[in-house]
C-alpha cells in the first residue's frame, strides 16, 4: 500500500508539473505556479524533491516580477541538489539587483567570476561591479559605529568622540529630513562609509578631485570625503542630506530616476541657494527658440518604493 501510495504522489507530481508547464505556454503565470508548487508539494511528501521544479517555480516568479519568491526558489534548487553552474548565478544576480540586496549581490558576484571566471556574461556583471567590489576589499577592516539607521565605517576612527557624534547627527538629520519630505523610509541600514585620507576617497570612489560626498548606486553606499573640520555643521549636514536624497530617490524608483530629476531635488533638501539657478532659467525663457522639449526630458518612473 505504501508502494502505491509513492506511486501515486510521483504521478501526480509529473501531471502536476506538466500542466503547470502548459500553463506557462499560455501565459497563464498564475494557474502555472499553482500547478508548480502543488508538484513540488508531492515530491517533498515522497522525498524525492524534484530541483526542475524549482526552476519552473523560480522562472514563473521572474516573470510575474516576484523576485523575492524566485531567489526563494532558487534557494531551494540548490538545497535539493540541482546543478549550480552559471546560468543559475546568472538568475540569482538579476534577482539580487531587482531587489536591491547589493550586500547579497556583491558577494555572489564575486563568488562568480570566481568560479565561472571564463564565462562573457559573469565577466560583464564582474566587470559592472568591479569599481564597488575593490572598494568593500579596503573598507573591510574599518573602525565601525552606528546609529539606528546607518552603520558608519571610519577610515580612523575619531579620538575626539564630538567629531564622531557629529557624523552620526549629521546623519540622523538627514534621515529624518528627507524620509518626512520624501514619504518614504529605506529599506535597510544605510552605509556610510567616513575617509580621512582624500587620496583614498578618490582613489577608492574613482570620484573627482572637487567631490566631497557621494552616493554610489552600485552598492547603496554613501561614501564621504570631507577632511576639513573648520566646515560648519550646517555645511557638512547639507553634504550628507543631499547624498542621502540620491539613495531614497534611487530606492523610490528602482535606480530609473533621471539625473537632472534627482540632483533638482537633492538641492532643494539641501536647501542650497537656487537663486543664480532662477536667474539661468529667466535668462533662457527668454529665448524659447533655444530650448529643448519638454519631451527631453521625460522619462517613465516604475518603481518599487513610495508613491
Amino acid at each position: 500500500l505504501a508502494n502505491q501510495i509513492d506511486d501515486l504522489k510521483s504521478g501526480l507530481s509529473t501531471v502536476l508539473y506538466a500542466r503547470g508547464r502548459a500553463h506557462m505556454q499560455k501565459k497563464e503565470l498564475d494557474l502555472a505556479l499553482a500547478d508548480y508548487r502543488a508538484a513540488r508539494l508531492a515530491s517533498d511528501e515522497q522525498g524525492k524533491p524534484r530541483p526542475e521544479i524549482d526552476i519552473a517555480i523560480g522562472n514563473t516568479c521572474m516573470a510575474r516580477g516576484d523576485f523575492e519568491g524566485a531567489l526563494k526558489a532558487l534557494g531551494d534548487f540548490k538545497d535539493h541538489g540541482g546543478k549550480i553552474d552559471a546560468a543559475w548565478y546568472l538568475a540569482n544576480l538579476g534577482c539580487l539587483e531587482k531587489t536591491q540586496a547589493t550586500d547579497r549581490l556583491l558577494e555572489l558576484v564575486k563568488e562568480a567570476f570566481e568560479r565561472f571566471p571564463g564565462d562573457e556574461q559573469i565577466q560583464k556583471w564582474y566587470e559592472k561591479y568591479q569599481r564597488a567590489l575593490k572598494a568593500h576589499a579596503k573598507e573591510e577592516n574599518m573602525s565601525q559605529g552606528g546609529t539606528l539607521h546607518f552603520a558608519i565605517k571610519f577610515q580612523d576612527m575619531p579620538e575626539d568622540s564630538s567629531a564622531k557624534e557629529r557624523v552620526e547627527k549629521a546623519l540622523e538629520y538627514a534621515y529624518e529630513k528627507v524620509t518626512r519630505d520624501l514619504g518614504h523610509v529605506p529599506s535597510k541600514v544605510v552605509n556610510v562609509i567616513i575617509y580621512t585620507s582624500r587620496q583614498d576617497y578618490e582613489a577608492n570612489g574613482e570620484v573627482s578631485h572637487w567631490v566631497g560626498a557621494h552616493y554610489d548606486p552600485q552598492d547603496g553606499s554613501i561614501r564621504v570625503g570631507l577632511t576639513n573640520s573648520r566646515m560648519s555643521d550646517n555645511e557638512f549636514t547639507g553634504y550628507l542630506v543631499h547624498e542621502f536624497t540620491h539613495l531614497v530617490l534611487d530606492e523610490i524608483t528602482a535606480h530609473q530616476i533621471p539625473s537632472w530629476l534627482t540632483e533638482g531635488i537633492a538641492q532643494i533638501e539641501q536647501d542650497r541657494d537656487m537663486s543664480s539657478a532662477e536667474q539661468r532659467l529667466r535668462q533662457i525663457l527668454k529665448r524659447p527658440d533655444q530650448m529643448r522639449p519638454m519631451s527631453a526630458y521625460v522619462r517613465e518612473i516604475t518603481g518599487g518604493g513610495g508613491d
